[in-house]
């Protein structure tokens, strides 16, 4: 996920160790996705659906300025 993600240059991508099961992606330090309990069976967003977030976070960020 991270290698498909950081193919995007503007993204900063960075990895941090969490709980089994636990995927999270924030965004300027604000969650914009997670996927919940699902993915302690190994169910883990597509990269489109983590880039869509990501791009909607930005979105939101740069209407707030």
């Amino acid at each position: 996920m991270a290698a498909a993600l950081r193919e995007d240059s503007s993204l900063n991508i960075e990895l941090a160790a969490g709980h089994y099961g636990e995927f999270t992606v924030l965004v300027e330090g604000r969650e914009v996705l997670s996927a919940g309990a699902i993915a302690m069976l190994g169910i883990l967003p597509s990269v489109e659906v983590v880039r869509d977030a990501i791009d909607r976070a930005r979105s939101s960020e740069s209407s707030r300025r």
